[in-house]
């Protein structure tokens, strides 16, 4: 069986001795990202990044700062960052190459009465007229491999 290969292309500062820029396959992040929602996490954020050997500080501090909208609807940075434990459900990839714009991050609400469903909270019910203003909480579909 052959070992799936990962690359990585870097541009370092020498004399800062940092990453300024950093290229890599979808599959490389998602695997750094899997290693991130390890519980090793939960001992860089109790230890603080600025106790970290190596590179982990950095990436837990990249993880934070990253925009919202380069994570999936249904994950949080919170997930990556501070996990409860290991990550079950999930087989590995966490990162959304999707636009923005084409990204779901919207909040749907329904009629407390009525299966209608809108992602307006001010919108009425056209059954019964009252507010859609339940929140419901979106399920992705499971990965199909």
């Amino acid at each position: 069986m052959e070992k799936p290969e990962m690359s990585m292309k870097l541009l370092v500062d020498t004399g800062g001795k940092r990453v300024l820029f950093a290229e890599a396959d979808k599959d490389c992040v998602d695997f750094l990202f899997f290693i991130l929602s390890l519980p090793l996490t939960t001992v860089i954020h109790l230890l603080g990044k600025q106790q970290m050997v190596g590179s982990l500080g950095n990436l837990y501090e990249s993880i934070e700062t990253l925009d919202e909208y380069y994570i999936h609807p249904n994950i949080t940075k919170d997930t990556l960052l501070k996990p409860l434990s290991p990550l079950p459900g999930y087989s590995v990839p966490l990162l959304s190459l999707e636009s923005p714009q084409a990204s779901t991050g919207k909040s749907f609400y329904r009629c407390h009465y009525h299966n209608n469903v809108t992602d307006d909270p001010r919108a009425t019910c056209p059954n019964c007229d009252n507010k859609m203003s339940t929140m419901m909480t979106y399920v992705a579909p499971p990965d199909v491999v």
